[in-house]
């Protein structure tokens, strides 16, 4: 179930978790950035050993510890009024601004800037079209 909704992050870098998209039993999460999209990732901390896991089991060795070990990830809390706080360098890193947006994407949620969203979603439809497009007239 993919969701979508938008939220401000404060000039201090704090904002509000959607109790919606919460998720994981303890409270406590890992933001990081996004691999191959300018945007945030937030995972459970169960998840983000899962991920962990799956990376450096999946991948070879060299790209996933790389990876691993630049990436700007940081552990955070909601508190008890669901907000967060946000590092300036995943901030900056991620292009957000006043108002963000939450897209969860299995089990795991981005955290996106507006035109960020919607220039990847764009380049994503155009690859999938050029796909599909690619498959039907290279048949054999």
């Amino acid at each position: 179930m993919n969701k979508e909704l938008k939220s401000t992050l404060g000039a201090n870098g704090r904002m509000s978790f959607p109790s919606k998209l919460r998720f994981g039993a303890s409270g406590r999460y890992v933001i990081a950035q996004a691999f191959d999209v300018c945007c945030l990732q937030i995972y459970s901390e169960e998840h983000w050993d899962e991920f962990e896991r799956k990376l450096l089991e999946n991948n070879e060795l060299d790209d996933a510890e790389f990876y691993l070990r630049f990436m700007d990830k940081r552990n955070i809390e909601v508190d008890e009024q669901g907000r967060f706080f946000i590092e300036p360098s995943l901030r900056e890193y991620a292009k957000l601004e006043t108002d963000v947006y939450f897209k969860t994407v299995g089990k795991k949620v981005e955290l996106w800037n507006r035109q960020e969203l919607d220039k990847t979603m764009e380049q994503t439809d155009r690859k999938a079209l050029r796909a599909r497009m690619n498959l039907r007239f290279n048949k054999p």
